[in-house]
């Protein structure tokens, strides 16, 4: 609540096993949610790797990736049609997209795009790529949150330029009457 109130928790843990640190979550378009889980926890018992996971409508909590699939597991958005799943990972350079299919099982794991590090002027420790919180606009570009700014992708993954910013965002989003305003 806005007074900071817990209404109830989605989701604690797996196998009754508590989550290392979840992250980014996104609707998944059949009453359920992802959300990425991004470290193991340091005390036992603990998960076997860092995964994606989905919660069902019925609160059924699965992991959707493979333990260890993702380095560092992060930011997630689902495609308009509800059919592809775009996943960053933090100590990756590239963010991945997967097939999203029955019971939102996601499968074919394939680059999406490559953050590929243009020139930076400003401070050259920030030339390594890496993607945190992702969104789609309207048109199904990528935007991601990254450490050069907000890199943005056309739909099929070709970068289409930056929007710069004197630190690294961790996320993004598109709000606005008509969710143009980033």
């Amino acid at each position: 609540t806005p007074d900071g109130l817990i209404v109830r928790v989605i989701a604690d843990s797996y196998n009754g096993i508590p989550f290392g640190s979840p992250n980014d979550c996104i609707p998944d378009g059949r009453g359920g949610i992802y959300f990425t889980d991004s470290r193991v926890r340091d005390e036992n018992p603990r998960q076997p790797g860092t995964a994606v996971y989905q919660v069902d409508s019925a609160g059924t909590v699965r992991p959707v990736t493979g333990w260890n699939e993702i380095n560092v597991p992060n930011g997630c958005v689902v495609s308009a049609d509800g059919k592809t799943f775009f996943l960053s990972g933090s100590n990756e350079n590239t963010i991945w997209m997967f097939d999203i299919g029955g019971y939102g099982s996601l499968a074919n794991k394939r680059p999406f795009a490559a953050l590929i590090p243009p020139e930076f002027p400003h401070d050259k420790d920030r030339r390594r790529g890496a993607a945190d919180g992702l969104a789609l606009d309207r048109e199904g570009n990528l935007w991601a949150a990254t450490n050069f700014g907000i890199t943005v992708f056309d739909r099929r993954g070709d970068f289409l330029g930056n929007v710069w910013f004197p630190f690294s965002p961790s996320h993004c989003v598109f709000g606005g009457n008509d969710l143009s305003v980033l």
